[in-house]
């Protein structure tokens, strides 16, 4: 990644999800959270930080959920990460978590920062100093990484569609699981 003379970059660490943690209300028993499962012997929220370190971003915060923070602060220790910490008291999105962390990168000098989803542990670093690199060339607000769906990978259908314009600009971005897309939506996608 090129330096860009003074700016500071950084990351938010999007670990605040609940996934599988309906358990909790059925049994009143704290399932382990998802961001600490292992992929290649490290929890994804680990491999996740790492890749953006090795990216160049080295001011990092980490948003977890009330439920597994705690944990997710004990493993960022325990691999030697220092990293800012907080906690979305509240399910209301990732935006929100985002903007929870938003302020105490801003008070460190950091002028743009990328959003990675801890539970996405496959990003390589390369990928991540390259969407960074685009994004600072193009001056544009905001960058988003994304995939094109495959039927090689069913998986990616349970993944938030991005919607497109015909220019091949964002319009939105609809979760399958609470949204519908009209016909030319879907194919757009």
């Amino acid at each position: 990644m090129k330096k860009d003379g003074a700016k500071k970059h950084g990351v938010v660490v999007t670990a605040a999800g609940y996934g599988g943690f309906p358990a909790i209300e059925r049994t009143g028993l704290v399932p382990y959270p998802k961001v600490l499962e292992k992929v290649d012997g490290k929890p994804m929220v680990i491999r996740s930080i790492e890749a953006a370190r090795d990216a160049g971003l080295h001011i990092c915060a980490v948003v977890a959920n009330p439920v597994s923070g705690a944990r997710v602060r004990f493993a960022c220790g325990h691999a030697g990460i220092t990293a800012h910490h907080e906690v979305q008291p509240e399910q209301t999105g990732p935006a929100d978590a985002v903007m929870m962390a938003a302020s105490w990168l801003a008070a460190r000098g950091v002028e743009n920062f990328l959003t990675i989803a801890a539970d996405m542990p496959l990003w390589r670093s390369q990928t991540i100093a390259e969407l960074l690199e685009v994004h600072m060339a193009d001056q544009t607000v905001v960058s988003m990484g994304t995939v094109a769906r495959s039927p090689q990978y069913p998986e990616f259908e349970s993944y938030g569609r991005v919607v497109r314009d015909p220019a091949g600009h964002i319009v939105r971005v609809v979760s399958p699981r609470y949204a519908k897309l009209t016909e030319e939506e879907e194919a757009a996608t």
